[in-house]
């Protein structure tokens, strides 16, 4: 029994960051000085746990409506995306930061359809040549399941302090160790852990991501202890 946490590999030459923007090129990228009255990385919000540590399953359909009137970039690509299938990375934050094609919403469905939300997004643009990353349709993707999967007494973490409102109840990394728990494990696919939001997974969304070939993304395996003697 293994237990996996999702992790990007920057060093691959299609991975990319998902930007959000006002328009399809750098000029309208959406930044902290931007005058704009919704802000995707900070008003987007979830049915459960709204936009805090604790955002978790379906997207509100107001979040839905703003960032369909926004721009996806994909940023960074050092070659072209055709062969590609994810823009972005399934990060800790709460914001929608991942983007992927329709081979990746049919491989994951087929594992189980409840594992994702996605939401057909029109406009998406590969920053670095100007065009449509693919000729298909693009769906923006959030985790669905979220899981209290570390052991707190065998895992380096600690409740984080002095953080912004939205980030209490988060755990941060007082060492290396992490630990979780077989029960946790035993009947997971693809889920967020509570305290941390590492995005977790087990072999057969591994397996899934291999057979379409995702070599944006790695992995880092994570020690399993058996709870369920």
């Amino acid at each position: 029994m293994k237990c996996f946490i999702l992790t990007p590999k920057f060093s691959y030459k299609t991975h990319t960051g998902l930007v959000w923007a006002t328009g399809p090129d750098r000029e309208t990228v959406v930044t902290r000085r931007s005058n704009v009255s919704w802000d995707p990385y900070n008003d987007v919000s979830y049915e459960t746990g709204a936009n805090t540590w604790a955002a978790a399953g379906i997207l509100t359909k107001e979040s839905k409506i703003e960032l369909a009137k926004l721009y996806v970039i994909a940023a960074g690509a050092r070659a072209s995306l055709e062969h590609s299938h994810v823009i972005g990375d399934l990060s800790t934050s709460p914001r929608v930061d991942t983007a992927v094609d329709e081979a990746f919403v049919s491989a994951m469905n087929a594992l189980d359809p409840s594992l994702f939300e996605f939401t057909l997004h029109k406009n998406v643009i590969d920053g670095e040549r100007g065009c449509p990353p693919w000729d298909g349709p693009v769906f923006l993707v959030t985790v669905l399941s979220t899981r209290p999967s570390y052991d707190l007494a065998k895992s380096d973490l600690r409740v984080a302090t002095g953080v912004k409102e939205t980030c209490k109840g988060s755990y941060r990394s007082c060492g290396a160790r992490r630990v979780v728990k077989a029960s946790v494990v035993r009947d997971g696919l693809i889920w967020r852990d509570a305290y941390t939001r590492d995005v977790m997974c087990t072999q057969p969304v591994l397996d899934a991501l291999e057979a379409i070939g995702v070599p944006e993304w790695d992995t880092r395996e994570i020690e399993v202890f058996d709870d369920m003697i």
